[in-house]
């Protein structure tokens, strides 16, 4: 798992939600916005590029004020890995965001 983006204030929950769904949409990707029963405060995402296999995931807990993407092996695919880097750097150029990128052991 890699924890993309750490968000320290509540209060900009919805900004956070808001910015990550544009990057995608800006990227090219398609997603859908699910929920994981469990944890009432979420929202889990799968993200998919058009014409390629693999669906990338994502969870923003409000709880835990975390924002996260992860590659499952039974979901993987090569554009993965860029595209993490990808919609790191396009949410990372919004500022002030308040959050801190916090990059896993692929990055450069």
């Amino acid at each position: 798992m890699l924890v993309l983006v750490e968000q320290r204030d509540l209060s900009k929950g919805v900004e956070v939600v808001e910015r990550f769904e544009k990057a995608l949409s800006d990227l090219g990707l398609t997603h859908e916005r699910l929920s994981i029963k469990k944890y009432r405060d979420c929202i889990h995402w799968h993200i998919r590029k058009p014409g390629h296999s693999g669906t990338l995931e994502a969870t923003y807990l409000a709880e835990g004020q975390r924002l996260w993407l992860e590659v499952r092996k039974n979901r993987s695919a090569e554009w993965q890995v860029e595209m993490i880097r990808e919609i790191d750097a396009s949410i990372s150029n919004h500022q002030p965001f308040g959050g801190q990128s916090v990059r896993g052991p692929f990055a450069d």
